[in-house]
């Protein structure tokens, strides 16, 4: 059954909040998915001499899996709403995860963290209201590579971006046990690329099967989506190892907000460079979203110390 589409009897009001809707379900089991791979990484830790490697342990696996899944709807999130609308809204994950980690894996919960969620959920409902419903871009392969991937400014972004992985890649191991943010950090900054890409991908995709716009057949340029999609897997992939480092030395009420902090920023300033995602927004939008932009770091910026 197809998803719903504008002039079907659907606004772009309805398509926005389905992405919404996708985002904070799936932020939800992504958080879960993240709690139990801690579990396996404890339990795994308690072992002392005899811990075995995690990717050998079935728990981590299932956890995976649920992470797996919850990408997947992300994914598709991001083909009906925003970037700078889908990624904040993963902070609701913050508030999962501590509620998990509390209440399962025992870790400490303080007033803090109770005035954290607070803002955790100001901050989004901000960034949500800020952004209002706008229709989402859906380039074609052409047009994706003309008007965002090459330009000046997102190879500028491109080349930053990778000069930033490789110098926090140089660091990682002397500091990431001790500083929470490391770990994190660099994981935000390679997982951003897979919301970059997604973002296009889930255009082509549609273009090609809600709208019978092939865009995988022509040749050269078919290419490039293919190329997207590598793109997102080793990321996705990549990423979840620095994650899991971060979760081995560090508890999760601190890993979790750090993440989505950091990741939060490197997909906004992503999205807004390369996808132009502020153009022609109101001053008074962007004032909203900087607002609501501060209260979830307000929130998170303790955990990374």
């Amino acid at each position: 059954m197809p998803l719903p589409e504008p002039g079907d009897g659907h606004t772009h009001d309805d398509i926005t909040w389905l992405g919404i809707g996708l985002a904070i379900a799936s932020n939800g089991l992504i958080s879960a998915s993240l709690n139990i791979q801690k579990y396996a990484h404890m339990k795994n830790e308690a072992l002392g001499a005899a811990r075995k490697p995690y990717t050998s342990l079935p728990i981590w696996w299932f956890g995976l899996a649920l992470n797996a899944f919850g990408e997947v709807g992300n994914l598709i999130a991001y083909g009906y709403a925003e970037a700078t609308v889908v990624t904040p809204i993963g902070a609701v994950g913050v508030i999962f995860g501590a509620i998990i980690a509390t209440f399962v894996l025992k870790e400490p919960f303080s007033k803090t963290d109770f005035v954290g969620f607070l803002f955790v959920v100001g901050g989004v409902v901000l960034i949500v209201y800020s952004k209002g419903t706008e229709a989402v871009i859906e380039p074609t392969v052409e047009e994706a590579i003309r008007d965002y991937f090459g330009t000046i400014q997102a190879i500028v972004y491109f080349i930053a971006i990778i000069s930033c992985t490789l110098l926090l890649l140089s660091v990682a191991e002397k500091y990431g046990k001790t500083y929470v943010i490391v770990y994190p950090l660099l994981c935000s900054m390679i997982a951003s690329w897979t919301v970059l890409g997604c973002k296009s991908f889930m255009a082509f995709f549609r273009l090609t099967v809600e709208k019978g716009r092939n865009q995988f057949s022509q040749f050269p340029q078919a290419l490039f989506p293919f190329l997207v999609l590598l793109v997102i897997i080793v990321c996705a992939v990549w990423s979840v190892h620095y994650l899991q480092m971060a979760m081995r030395f560090h508890d999760n009420n601190k890993v979790i907000p750090t993440y989505y902090a950091t990741f939060t920023l490197a997909c906004i300033i992503g999205a807004a460079i390369v996808y132009r995602e502020f153009e022609g927004a109101s001053m008074g939008a962007i004032l909203l979203f900087t607002l609501g932009t501060w209260l979830k770091f307000a929130c998170c910026a303790p955990a990374a110390c």
